[in-house]
Order: C-alpha cells, then sequence, then structure tokens
C-alpha cells in the first residue's frame, strides 16, 4: 500500500500551530502584566496609606447665618428737633452694640400724625439706613404712630394722611433696598393667576397694572408690608 505526502497541507498546519502558540503566549504575557500591575497598585497604595484623625473641638462662636436668626429691636422717633449727624452717630452706636446680623428697626412717626413728613425728617431716615448699610446689618423696617398705648391719639386720623406718608417714605426706602427684609410670617401670593408659596424674607414685584393677591397660610401671623410709588 502506498501512501500520498502531501507537503502543502503539512505546511498549512504548521503554520496554524505556529499562529495558536503565539496567540496563547501573548495572551498569557498580557494577564502577567495585568495581574502584575494590580497587584502593584494595590498593595503600595495600602503601604502608603496614613491615617490622621481631625481633632473636633466644641465651640461657642457665633455662626454667620444672615437674614435669620436673632435679633435686636431698636426704636427712633423722628422729629424735627434732631439733626441729621445725630441719628446718624445714634444708629452706629446701635450696630456697634447690636452682636447680630439682624436687627429691628421701628421708626414712629407720631410727631407728623397731622403733617407731611418734613425734609429734616426724611435725612435722619436716610442715614439711619445709611449706617445700617455700613455696618452690614439686615433690617426689619417697621413704620407706626404708637408704642406707648395712645393709638387713638397718635394715628392719624385721615387715610389720607397714611398714604402721603408712604409716598414721602418711599424714595428713602427704595434707596436703601438691599438692606431691608420686611417680612414675617408665610403667604400664598396669586400673580395674575400664578401662584406661589412666599417664606420669610421674600420679595415680590407688581408692575402698574397687573393683578396680585396674597393670603396667610402659615400658622402665625402674617405681617408684610407693601411699597406704592406714585410716578408723576
Amino acid at each position: 500500500m502506498y501512501r500520498y505526502r502531501n507537503p502543502f497541507k503539512e505546511q498549512k498546519f504548521m503554520k496554524k500551530k505556529l499562529s495558536v502558540t503565539i496567540h496563547s503566549l501573548f495572551f498569557v504575557i498580557c494577564a502577567a502584566l495585568a495581574v502584575s500591575v494590580l497587584y502593584h497598585m494595590v498593595f503600595t497604595r495600602r503601604l502608603n496609606l496614613k491615617y490622621t484623625p481631625t481633632v473636633l473641638e466644641e465651640s461657642a462662636r457665633e455662626l454667620d447665618n444672615p437674614y435669620r436668626g436673632f435679633y435686636r429691636m431698636i426704636g427712633y422717633i423722628l422729629s424735627d428737633d434732631q439733626k441729621p449727624a445725630e441719628a446718624a452717630a445714634w444708629c452706629s452706636k446701635n450696630c456697634d452694640s447690636n452682636p447680630y446680623p439682624l436687627m429691628l428697626l421701628e421708626i414712629n412717626l407720631k410727631n407728623y400724625s397731622n403733617s407731611n413728613i418734613s425734609t429734616k425728617a426724611r435725612n435722619q431716615l436716610d442715614k439711619i439706613l445709611e449706617q445700617c448699610l455700613l455696618a452690614k446689618k439686615q433690617v426689619i423696617l417697621r413704620f407706626l404712630y404708637d408704642w406707648d398705648g395712645q393709638v387713638m391719639s397718635t394715628e392719624p386720623s385721615d387715610l389720607s394722611r397714611i398714604k402721603k406718608h408712604i409716598s414721602q417714605l418711599s424714595p428713602t426706602v427704595n434707596k436703601y433696598s438691599d438692606c431691608i427684609y420686611i417680612l414675617q410670617g408665610t403667604a400664598l401670593y396669586n400673580d395674575n393667576g400664578t401662584e406661589s408659596t412666599l417664606p420669610a424674607g421674600a420679595v415680590v414685584f407688581c408692575p402698574e397694572g397687573e393683578s396680585h393677591s396674597i393670603e396667610n397660610i402659615g400658622q402665625d401671623d402674617l405681617l408684610a408690608m407693601a411699597l406704592i410709588v406714585n410716578e408723576k
């Protein structure tokens, strides 16, 4: 019996076997390198890891917590007997002694319950708010005509007088709007049909000719101030 030998077939088989060997060797080398790199990363990091505990201490230092928290209440009576410089000195002294970023400033208008607020009095208010701004105080601003329980004798008898006072004081208040913080309570505000919740400290603007409404939805009384500027 004779067997025919095919040299081309044997050569093809040898090339295929060599290719598999080379690929297997390449795979083993890559796997070894990957394991080596992984081992180096893990154990090197473990060896270099240092733990340093942080020392925490109790502190009574006052936190910087603007627009909320404790505040001090002060009151000033506008009068033609006082000078703007005296009002500024009075406010500066109170700002320096106030450790809180907030202050409740009550401006008593009883001396003008039956008259317009004089330029001298308005200049006093301007100087007071200027000192609050320089001292970086946020102001809860309230205007009133009585703090001694004599409201019947100190409040204006005519609503038009109150409206006149609002128009006289509006330019000064608007001038320092960045440092005036005027709301307490929680309100539901409706701006042309769009409702939103206003927390304490919120400020909204309703342009002339637009409609709006406000409703108290909080547990506490709602205190708000509306500034109405009549431009002619």
